[in-house]
């Protein structure tokens, strides 16, 4: 009877063929054998192959090495701070410190009633942002965040970029997608389905019972201990028409670096996720409040072209009104005449 024989260990086999593995990821410790593999993995499992210096390390393994690592990572984010708040300080209240390029991009969002906020350079969504303007076709092209969320699933997120501003975004997001190898299945199925209940929205965050963009200020006024009066943030969600251009859909809105697009399977997926409330009301938008009429509205609007016919007619009729209850009343040139007369009548009589 023979007796069985090892097979060949896989312990330090490499992760993308059989071979003996002879390197590790410092990132997610993969077990590679040759450049080609290790690139490979990279792009396979998306990491960038950089040692995570925040990860957690248990006191029994901590050693000098790990000291060291932590001390130039300190170091490192002293240096990027510093630099962050010179570039800061250089244009600060000039805006200086932003891009040519970005301000283009805020003129004609503005133009086009969508306010635009960037962060610090630095941070993640500045990174991530390739939001344009170009002058030559006159069009805008912004980065989207669309994050799908399926039944009984994580919710996935996908960014896209150079989606055109003046185009519908749903055959846009279709296309984006079609080009992309690493999207699930199921989100390609949901969103070439055409399906009505798939639902698409944008969020805002919006104090409790607040129905407008703009409210009263509440007044603080205690009587004896009570709870804290601050008010609640709830998150509202506003449905989108995806055969609707970007422009439609953002205008009167504020985003921060490039909109988010939250897209569920349908109502119930959005009602189980309790991320917020639904705003069914149909095509909102958010408009400044009308600026308080000046009694002098209509004489202005008479002098400088702006009124029309029933505006200057009912500047006449004011003006006749007001006429009328001065006209007892002499002017101030008469009166000068009058008293005149009368001082020269007594003079002449004395």
């Amino acid at each position: 009877m023979s007796e069985p024989v090892a097979g060949p260990s896989t312990l330090n086999q490499c992760a993308i063929c059989p071979e003996p593995s002879k390197y590790t990821c410092p990132r997610c410790n993969a077990k590679t054998c040759s450049l080609s593999c290790s690139k490979s993995h990279k792009s396979k499992d998306n990491c960038s192959g950089e040692r995570d210096r925040a990860q957690y390390v248990p006191m029994n393994e901590y050693s000098w090495g790990t000291l060291a690592s932590d001390y130039s990572y300190l170091e490192d984010l002293g240096r990027s701070a510093a630099s962050w708040g010179r570039d800061l300080s250089k244009g600060k209240g000039k805006g200086k410190w932003k891009s040519p390029k970005l301000e283009a991009l805020r003129v004609q969002l503005a133009a086009r009633d969508v306010k635009i906020q960037f962060v610090a350079e630095g941070m993640e969504k500045r990174r991530l942002n390739q939001s344009s303007w170009d002058p030559r076709t006159k069009t805008i092209y912004l980065t989207v965040e669309f994050i799908f969320h399926l039944q009984d699933s994580p919710p996935v997120r996908i960014l896209t970029h150079r989606n055109n501003f003046s185009l519908p975004f749903g055959p846009s997001l279709a296309s984006h997608l079609e080009h992309k190898s690493d999207v699930p299945a199921s989100i390609l199925d949901l969103i070439s389905s055409n399906d009505p209940r798939v639902l698409y929205t944008i969020s805002r965050n919006q104090l409790q019972g607040q129905e407008t963009k703009y409210h009263a200020p509440a007044l603080n006024i205690r009587l004896g201990p009570t709870t804290s009066t601050r008010p609640k943030i709830r998150k509202v969600f506003r449905p989108l028409d995806p055969s609707r251009s970007l422009q439609e859909c953002l205008k009167g809105r504020e985003v921060v670096e490039y909109p988010t697009i939250d897209v569920f399977a349908s109502k119930t997926v959005f009602l189980a996720s309790r991320l917020g409330e639904l705003d069914e009301s149909a095509d909102v938008q958010v408009q400044e409040p009308p600026l308080k009429k000046r009694k002098t509205e209509g004489e202005i609007g008479g002098l400088v072209g702006y009124g029309g016919d029933s505006e200057s007619d009912a500047s006449a009729s004011a003006g006749e009104r007001g006429i009328g209850l001065l006209g007892g009343y002499e002017s101030a040139e008469d009166e000068d005449e009058g008293l005149g007369e009368s001082l020269g009548s007594d003079g002449h009589s004395s």
